[in-house]
């Protein structure tokens, strides 16, 4: 039973792995599968957003579009350019927002875009003139004439829908674009486009849309992922990327999630399946083949146990049987038998040497692992022998060098009076090399203390800079607001000659009667005129004063620029001051330190003197524990290197008592 739960765990185990690594295969590629069309069509929408936008660029350079002395040319000229590069329409927009066609658009983002510069193109918006759900493309005039205004050009919602209706992730994928606000502005469904779809919104009023609106907030902060979402109850898989050279557009592209894994869910039904089929045919045959093997086993591994706590002598179980249970059963009778033997001569030879006869050596045939234990009791034995008898050797060394020892300790002792004499006069040298460092010292603290003087005063004129930067920074600020006036003075004096030009002609008008007026008229023109030159003179002077005053504070700030390197530059200088200052403080610590060291080394050297003397007497006194150490190793038997046997005749050893037949009598123990 054992064998075939085994048999069920391996195959559920490793049914599971497979079934986890076929899904998370799937899912990998499903999602690589994704991502890379998003990237693809990612591409082909930035390349169609950069022509249509060098189109239009192309058509606010053209010469002839602002002519508006013909309107009718002015606007077949137009119509012309739309289908040339493929718009629906293509209309001119003032600096005020007001169009060729009679609309104001200054409040559209595409207007504001254009105007301040930037070549624009706009998400669906719903059209002043028809009220149909479009998208335009503006950019601003710079054809060389003086008209201040944008051309912007007309798209179909759907233009970047048909650019992605291709895309096939399946059956049932499609890709959508989103732009900065959440907003549909392309997809499979137009009606999610001409509706403005957003899910952001739909997620406030309905929480089944959370999932899609989270999507939809991670597109427009021009993140690029995946995410799996739930959209009317169905699950999709979209990965998504930002469009660059857009207002915050985001392309995404979703796959039908049960669709993608329908090959998973076929494949591990597959392995359900022959998982079923591998489990009945193990149990089957595990049954047929265990019977036989099973009742022989266990009374051997029941006798095993017996072994396992030291029972030698309980009978086998003899199994008559001609296949391996049965040369089991007999190798396993001769086992036994042959450490019963091994046992009871180790046993032998270890009570002999816990005897002190080293001079026994097992006689037994051991075989296999077992000659390791023969060769060690072997080398047991004759490690004994040598080492006691090199003890023996050592003792008579020992008593020697006791004498030897004496001797030098004499001469150590001499040695360390001329030492002490030695370490007086280096003591004496290092005081006076201490006082140098503490003047030394000294001198680094004052030179700090200037040192942070002089940064404090750098810091000053730096605090005094500032405030000059930041009055030149108002000048400037002034003058410009000055600049501001004098345009308004140009405005004033261009009307004044506007309102002076109309009288002139009313006064034409009157005949004689306004010929007065028209003299009055007149010398109102030129005072507007004298208004326009000298406004004209002042703003010249003014951006003459503004230059001096950037110059001025161009010229303050790298004046600044050069305090702070100053700065910092005393602040390191400073620093390294303080760092001398404290090496010296901590090498005037030192030498003290040194100076204690020294004192104790004398008294040390002193101290030595006097234990070399006692080690002398203590060496008379290792002698003669020496001696003592040769009377023991007498009392033990041993063998010289001509293999004869060493003993005291003092001393008797007993023979250590047979132990008859191992396994019986008291030799049981072992």
């Amino acid at each position: 039973m054992g064998m075939v739960g085994l048999t069920i765990s391996v195959s559920l185990v490793c049914s599971i792995a497979n079934g986890f690594m076929i899904y998370k295969n799937c899912q990998d590629n499903m999602v690589s599968m994704v991502q890379s069309n998003a990237n693809s069509y990612n591409e082909a929408v930035k390349n169609a957003i950069e022509v249509f936008k060098a189109k239009a660029e192309a058509i606010a350079s053209e010469t002839t579009i602002t002519d508006a002395t013909n309107p009718a040319a002015q606007k077949s000229l137009l119509a012309k350019l739309s289908e040339k590069y493929g718009f629906v329409d293509v209309n001119l927009a003032d600096a005020n927002g007001k169009t060729t066609n009679g609309t104001d658009i200054s409040d559209r983002d595409y207007f504001q875009k254009a105007i301040a510069g930037q070549t624009y193109i706009s998400s669906t918006v719903t059209r002043k003139t028809d009220s149909s759900v479009v998208m335009f493309v503006s950019a601003k005039i710079n054809n060389g004439s003086n008209y201040n205004g944008i051309v912007y050009a007309c798209l179909s919602s759907d233009t970047f829908s048909k650019m992605i209706d291709n895309v096939s992730v399946g059956k049932k994928g499609y890709g959508f674009i989103v732009d900065k606000s959440g907003k549909i502005i392309a997809h499979k469904d137009r009606n999610n486009v001409n509706n403005f779809v957003n899910y952001i919104e739909k997620a406030q009023e309905n929480h089944s849309y959370d999932s899609a609106a989270s999507l939809v907030k991670d597109m427009i902060a021009c993140k690029t992922g995946s995410q799996t979402v739930t959209i009317d109850g169905v699950r999709k898989l979209v990965a998504y990327c930002p469009i660059d050279e857009t207002d915050g557009w985001s392309l995404g592209i979703s796959a039908d999630y049960s669709e993608m894994m329908r090959s998973y869910y076929i494949s591990f039904f597959i392995t359900v399946i022959l998982l079923i089929v591998f489990i009945l045919i193990s149990c089957i045959f595990a049954v047929r083949i265990a019977n036989p093997i099973t009742k022989p086993i266990e009374n051997l591994v029941h006798r095993i146990e017996l072994l396992a706590e030291g029972d030698l002598h309980t009978e086998i179980p003899v199994i008559r049987t001609r296949n391996e249970i049965g040369v089991l059963a007999d190798t396993f009778s001769n086992t036994i038998e042959t450490l019963t033997r091994y046992i009871g001569e180790i046993a032998l030879v270890l009570d002999s040497l816990s005897c002190g006869d080293c001079t026994i050596r097992p006689e037994e045939d051991y075989k296999g692992d077992f000659v390791t234990i023969r060769d060690s009791l072997n080398a047991i034995s004759v490690n004994l022998n040598r080492m006691f008898t090199e003890i023996n050797q050592s003792a008579d060394q020992v008593a020697s060098g006791s004498d030897q020892v004496s001797s030098a300790a004499q001469a150590l002792s001499q040695g360390a009076t001329e030492q002490a004499s030695s370490i007086q006069e280096l003591s004496a040298s290092i005081t006076e090399i201490a006082q140098e460092v503490n003047n030394t010292a000294d001198h680094s603290r004052q030179a700090n203390q200037y040192s942070l003087e002089a940064s404090a005063e750098v810091e000053r004129g730096n605090e005094h800079m500032k405030q000059l930067v930041a009055a030149m920074a108002e000048i400037n600020e002034a003058s410009q607001q000055i600049e501001k006036i004098i345009k308004t003075i140009e405005d004033i004096a261009f009307q004044t000659n506007i309102l002076a030009l109309n009288a002139a002609v009313e006064a034409a008008r009157a005949g004689s009667a306004g010929k007065g007026f028209a003299v009055v008229a007149d010398e109102v023109r030129n005072l507007a005129s004298k208004s326009a030159e000298a406004a004209k003179d002042t703003t010249l002077l003014i951006q003459n004063s503004i230059k001096a005053v950037e110059n001025g504070s161009r010229i303050a700030s790298e004046t600044e620029e050069s305090l702070h390197a100053i700065i910092e530059k005393v602040k390191n200088t400073t620093d390294l001051i303080r760092e001398i200052s404290k090496s010296s403080q901590d090498q005037a610590s030192s030498i003290n330190q040194i100076t204690l060291g020294v004192d104790q080394i004398s008294a040390v050297v002193q101290t030595n003197s006097a234990t070399a003397e006692e080690s002398a007497a203590a060496s008379e006194e290792l002698n003669g524990q020496a001696q003592q150490m040769k009377n023991i190793l007498s009392t033990l038997k041993l063998i010289d290197a001509s293999g004869e046997i060493q003993q005291n005749p003092a001393v008797e050893f007993s023979e250590p008592e047979s132990s008859g037949n191992f396994g019986e009598g008291p030799s049981d123990k072992y």
